[in-house]
């Protein structure tokens, strides 16, 4: 028996909204929306570690680093991920 899948493309604000809504975290690309799986115990000890690793080798510099459940909004694709590591420039006010 053949399944078919109905692709309904979603207005970024229509995302964001049901984001801000909704405790389960979900992942835009393109119109698409797709419901985040949860993470193996190694998959969290990995990202534990280099959540660590990366925090020492941050300090004193202009950047900060995240790990786990921040969004971040890709431009050029469009897209809204959450990616298990995240290190951002602060921009010197």
């Amino acid at each position: 028996m053949a399944t078919h899948s109905l692709k309904v493309h979603v207005p970024e604000t229509d995302y964001l909204q049901a984001e801000r809504q909704n405790p389960t975290k979900r992942e835009y690309l393109a119109g698409e929306v797709r419901a985040l799986a949860g993470a193996s115990e190694p998959h969290n000890i990995i990202v534990f570690n280099l959540g660590g690793m990366l925090y020492h080798s941050l300090r004193g510099k202009s950047c900060r680093g995240y790990v786990v459940d921040m969004r971040v909004k890709v431009p050029e694709l469009p897209a809204y991920l959450y990616p298990d590591v995240v290190i951002v420039s602060r921009r010197e006010k």
